[in-house]
């Protein structure tokens, strides 16, 4: 965690054959996070997205990936 203040992972993008418009969400999110002064990573799912959260633990983690139905998930 940092020592600055907030640290937060942003989970975005997703599993589903709709991913391809699924990381969209997730950055603009993260950038409002940053505008708020907060410390902000942007992390795709996938294969090494837990052993790095593992590594790096945050703060706190938002997951914002698209749904099997094409509807982003906060």
């Amino acid at each position: 965690m940092s020592m600055n203040g907030p640290n937060v992972t942003v989970i975005a993008g997703g599993l589903s054959p709709d991913r391809e418009g699924s990381p969209r969400p997730g950055s603009r999110e993260a950038d409002a996070l940053r505008q708020s002064g907060v410390e902000v990573e942007l992390r795709d799912v996938g294969k090494d997205m837990l052993p790095a959260l593992a590594q790096n633990s945050p703060g706190c983690s938002s997951p914002c990936c698209t749904a099997s139905s094409g509807r982003t998930q906060p």
